[in-house]
């Protein structure tokens, strides 16, 4: 009699700050898994105090803790990365991807927060570009985050093109770059560089800003992902559930 194999599941994991609220972070997450019908685990980097119109407080998790739960949860399919707090919660993200090797990685480099208290330490960001964007899949960082992350300015359509190409060439192995043009001076225009090839998506500017929108976009992409579509397709999907929540 031949044994009954059982059907093996896609697991997804989220790895980023608590966000009291709810707007943000490992909440925002599990809130958009939800939507797309999955069911993921979460694994905390640090617990912050903050709400739509302020941020308090931020206290990141030893890495001795942050490695205890990555163990607890095990290989995962598909991983989401937000906020990192220090350089030693950077390495032991680094030390996970590669012992589990997930399908696909998509980073959110979370490095201050809008009124701009520092997400992540200062000694870290090498370490991040050269070390952990190679294990992504996707990176997606706003204009501000994409000025530190390449040390140019980035404030138009031309520049952002060349922060992105910057990105992949600082870090060999980044498959794809999305940088966030909500706050570009012509326009709300998000770009994606997947390789050789540019692809914009434009979108409405909301009159308010909104608590968490990055967090949102990025485990929309990864969840579109899991479901086999393509990077451009993926962006596009994520991209029009946004704006639904936003309105």
């Amino acid at each position: 009699m031949k044994k009954k194999l059982r059907r093996k599941t896609t697991k997804i994991l989220t790895i980023a700050g608590a966000d009291p609220s709810g707007g943000a972070g490992v909440q925002a997450d599990l809130r958009t898994f939800h939507y797309f019908g999955l069911s993921a685990s979460s694994v905390v980097t640090a617990v912050t105090a903050q709400n739509e119109k302020k941020f308090i407080s931020v206290n990141a998790v030893s890495a001795k803790v942050l490695k205890d739960q990555l163990h607890s949860v095990g290989p995962c399919d598909f991983v989401k990365i937000g906020m990192l707090g220090t350089r030693e919660n950077v390495q032991e993200v680094i030390r996970y991807l590669k012992k589990t090797k997930p399908k696909c990685v998509v980073l959110d480099p979370v490095l201050c927060s809008s009124t701009g208290t520092r997400l992540l330490e200062k000694s870290a960001l090498p370490l991040l570009i050269q070390k952990l964007f190679p294990l992504c899949t996707l990176v997606t960082p706003n204009l501000l985050e994409s000025a530190i992350l390449t040390d140019l300015p980035v404030t138009n359509l031309d520049q952002v093109k060349t922060a992105a190409i910057t990105l992949l060439k600082n870090s060999p192995g980044l498959k794809s770059v999305l940088i966030k043009g909500g706050h570009l001076q012509d326009s709300a225009t998000d770009l994606l560089r997947d390789g050789k090839n540019f692809h914009l998506f434009s979108g409405k500017r909301f009159p308010k800003s909104f608590h968490g929108t990055g967090c949102v976009l990025s485990s929309a992409i990864l969840a579109e992902l899991s479901q086999n579509q393509s990077m451009k397709e993926s962006v596009s999907k994520a991209k029009k559930y946004v704006s639904m929540m936003m309105r």
